[in-house]
């Protein structure tokens, strides 16, 4: 069709993807549903006659707000250790996000880690994979990306400067002292306990609704005293792929088992 109806002076191309810079008011009207920063994608009428300077092989164009259909991300995200319980957990809500999973784990968790979304998984002892934050930093590619890490990583052990590093303490939801050193401590920040309260309340929500699913568990009776027979058993590297919990008392219907308090 294009050659049949060329129009000298005027930008060609049809079919385009791209990020919304700019929205009239009546286009913000017609889709509340995309904002400035959006991905789009659709169709416009270039080698167009009556509207020469718009086409799609070029770095800005018009676009109708009603044709422009909504890009989901899909990035490449590697999860480290995709079959640990914070592992499956990031799987799910990384896929929940409409991200593309990659994972490393031992080979006997292979499909657990599919299980939970990841769509390519990969052994972690082989030579490539053996060490976390290398080859985190390998996979990224050339043009840089994040990387979020569990521990603390060493100045000399971030050598990339086109990677965001940044470093999760999971102890910050408390919102108060860490009075730790080495680098773990932390000042009391109140707005990261509220940040965690509106991640509980939306994972409360998914796992009502069935869209997260619990990490496999290994449960082992005998009270207090079986506490130490976990810990042997962690120390050996004998669990894997599942949660280990002890079991400290028989749940009795009607028992209050903890005590909630609101922080002060």
């Amino acid at each position: 069709m294009g050659q049949k109806f060329v129009t000298p002076g005027a930008l060609i191309g049809m079919d385009f993807a791209g990020e919304v810079i700019r929205m009239d008011p009546e286009a913000a009207e017609l889709r509340p549903d995309l904002k400035i920063g959006d991905m789009v994608c659709g169709v416009i009428h270039g080698s167009n006659p009556a509207g020469p300077d718009n086409g799609a092989f070029t770095e800005f164009l018009r676009a109708p707000a009603g044709l422009a259909m909504k890009i989901l991300p899909g990035l490449p995200v590697l999860v480290y250790g995709g079959s640990t319980s914070t592992g499956t957990m990031a799987l799910q809500l990384l896929k929940l996000s409409g991200l593309t999973l990659i994972a490393t784990c031992p080979p006997r968790n292979l499909n657990l880690a599919k299980s939970y979304g990841a769509e390519a998984v990969f052994d972690y002892s082989s030579q490539n994979a053996s060490d976390s934050g290398g080859c985190c930093y390998q996979a990224i590619g050339r043009t840089g990306g994040s990387y979020a890490a569990l521990e603390l990583v060493e100045d000399e052990l971030r050598t990339r400067g086109a990677v965001k590093y940044d470093f999760v303490m999971a102890l910050d939801v408390f919102g108060r002292d860490v009075e730790l050193h080495s680098g773990y401590g932390r000042d009391p920040s109140p707005e990261q306990y509220h940040a965690a309260v509106e991640w509980f309340t939306m994972c409360q929500e998914l796992l009502s609704r069935g869209k997260l699913r619990a990490h496999p568990v290994q449960v082992i009776n005998g009270g207090f005293d079986a506490i130490l027979d976990g810990l042997r058993l962690l120390k050996k590297g004998a669990v894997s792929g599942k949660k280990l919990v002890i079991r400290l008392f028989y749940i009795i219907e009607g028992s209050v088992t903890a005590s909630l308090s609101s922080p002060s």
